[in-house]
């Protein structure tokens, strides 16, 4: 057998392999999606829900990112269905200002929150999942403002 043979016998073997192994590479998670991944890891560990759902006043928006955080189940205290939505000149409720207890909290939300939403399950927020997990704790902490509990250490 000649080297030149033994060279084209290698490289079409190599080339069968690639071949046959080329499939499963393309199943692995883009660093992307791992990115979502780990962040709403995180967001399930420190208590959080995370859901895909269309944002309330945009039925055509398709499927958000919307973290939330449950109310206590000792809360019994009537909560409407609200809908805040982040606009230039700030966070409204239709055309209305919010109270500044509410107003606070959503002003701290990174940019990526567009809309929150509170009802009698709780309240959370429409997140483009655009940041970091310093962003996640942001938001994980406001939302427990809202909610009145104590800020996690």
């Amino acid at each position: 057998m000649k080297v030149s043979e033994v060279v084209v016998t290698w490289v079409l073997i190599i080339f069968v392999v690639m071949v046959a192994l080329s499939p499963l590479l393309s199943m692995r998670p883009s660093r992307h999606q791992r990115h979502l991944a780990s962040l709403r890891e995180q967001a399930a560990l420190a208590g959080m829900v995370v859901q895909l759902q269309q944002l309330p006043d945009m039925p055509d928006s398709g499927l958000q990112p919307f973290y939330s955080r449950r109310r206590p189940r000792e809360d019994k205290q009537p909560h409407p269905n609200v809908v805040y939505r982040r606009t230039a000149q700030g966070w409204l409720i239709g055309l209305r200002e919010i109270p500044p207890e509410v107003a606070e909290p959503l002003a701290a939300m990174p940019e990526g929150v567009s809309h929150a939403s509170a009802s009698m399950a709780g309240i959370g927020v429409f997140w483009d999942e655009t940041g970091n997990s310093e962003d996640l704790k942001l938001i994980d902490s406001q939302l427990r403002r809202l909610l009145g509990e104590p800020p996690v250490s």
